[in-house]
């Protein structure tokens, strides 16, 4: 009997934790950037995001949350950012920080918007 509760008791802590964790709010999957195309965020559940170019290589990789505001915190490493080209240390940098951050769904895709800027789920 006391096996059978245990199990029990397991099950449930995992369903918890399942639930918890899906009810955090991440995101997950890459999303495209509206306008131009060329660079992509690609979101991990675990909360990591990598921001990807036009053919699909990895420019930078840091981690994101939500805040309590609504906004999302997108963190690169300074060490990281320092590496890259001109050109790609100018993207980090726009994304890089605190900023509005908006999620909307239109003709069955789904949208966000990060500052200015609106991306579309691939």
């Amino acid at each position: 009997m006391k096996k059978v509760i245990s199990l029990a008791l397991a099950c449930l802590m995992a369903v918890g934790l399942l639930l918890s964790l899906t009810a955090c709010g991440k995101l997950s999957g890459t999303y495209t950037e509206v306008l131009t195309g060329e660079i992509s965020l690609k979101f991990s559940a675990f909360g990591s995001v990598t921001i990807l170019n036009a053919e699909g290589k990895k420019i930078i990789r840091g981690d994101y949350e939500f805040e309590r505001d609504g906004k999302i915190d997108i963190d690169f490493d300074d060490d990281d950012i320092e590496r890259l080209s001109s050109a790609n240390k100018t993207i980090a940098l726009l994304y890089d920080g605190e900023h509005s951050y908006s999620k909307t769904e239109k003709d069955g895709e789904t949208y966000i918007t990060i500052g200015i800027t609106t991306f579309r789920k691939k």
